[in-house]
Order: structure tokens, then sequence, then C-alpha cells
């Protein structure tokens, strides 16, 4: 099987957890994204939930648990500016598009 184009997306936040992009992408993808129908909406809760169970958060004084969700409102804008997904009101979206599948072997982009 190969990977969409939009999963292990190197983000500015990665920093924030300590589960790779391919990972958490991955798991976003194949249990959230890949179940939606076209035109299906989803409220940022649903998607965050998800997010949660499958990363884990950088552990330090200075950062709460939360704060990890950074780094996926940050994979969402990516979503939004590949069209993949658009927000249509504040926490809610509407899938777009579904993600395509790579034309070529290479893993990472």
């Amino acid at each position: 099987m190969r990977l969409t184009l939009q999963v292990g997306v190197q983000l500015d936040k990665q920093f924030l957890v300590h589960t790779a992009p391919v990972e958490w992408q991955f798991s976003l993808w194949i249990h959230f994204f890949d179940r939606l129908e076209v035109g299906e909406h989803f409220a940022y809760r649903a998607i965050a939930e998800r997010f949660r169970a499958c990363v884990v958060p950088l552990k330090v004084l200075t950062f709460q648990d939360y704060e990890a969700e950074e780094l996926l409102k940050e994979y969402l804008l990516y979503l939004e500016e590949k069209e993949i997904l658009v927000e249509i009101s504040s926490c809610n979206y509407r899938l777009k598009r579904k993600m395509k599948w790579r034309q070529h072997s290479q893993i990472f982009s």
C-alpha cells in the first residue's frame, strides 16, 4: 500500500509530540479521513479526540498536554491549503475531496 500525499508531512510544530508525522497522520487518515464521504462535515472535537489517541505529547515542564493540539491545527490548515477540506464555521469542517494516492514509490515528500 502506498501512502497518500498528505501523510508524512513535516510541520513546524512537530516538536510538540514524540510521535513521528507518518504515524499520527496515517492514524488520522485511516481512522478518520478515509471514513468520511466527500461533502461530509465533522467537528474539530471529533478529530482532536482521534489525534489525542494517536500522539504522545512532549513532556516538558513548560508545555501542557493540550498544547500538542497546535500541531493538529497546523495540519488542518495544511489540508485546507491542499484543498482537502474547508473550515465552514468555527471548529467545523467539510471534506472537499479524498486524499490522493502517491503516484510513485517515494514514501516521504
